[in-house]
């Protein structure tokens, strides 16, 4: 995968039914293990097509991070929420 593929490889993943989320700064997540275990499986197939496609991303983890972040794909614990409110 390159740079310039991270936003189409991010809208393949949610338009398969996932929901992907950067975590802090150095974390992200494909999202499909919130599915309910029926369709996690269902869904895996498609993941993995979607993965062949456009190959090795390991190199673009903190790229996809910060697209992540720019396109307000961004979990957010509770204890993050409440603190802010403070």
């Amino acid at each position: 995968m390159t740079k310039e593929q991270i936003a189409d490889f991010i809208h393949e993943v949610v338009a398969a039914g996932c929901d992907p989320v950067a975590v802090g700064d150095d974390c992200w997540l494909v999202g499909d293990a919130d599915l309910p275990p029926d369709e996690c499986l269902a869904i895996q197939p498609t993941l993995d097509e979607i993965g062949r496609r456009y190959g090795d991303r390991d190199h673009l983890h903190f790229e996809i991070i910060d697209y992540l972040h720019s396109v307000g794909r961004v979990f957010v614990l509770d204890t993050q929420r409440s603190h802010a409110a403070h």
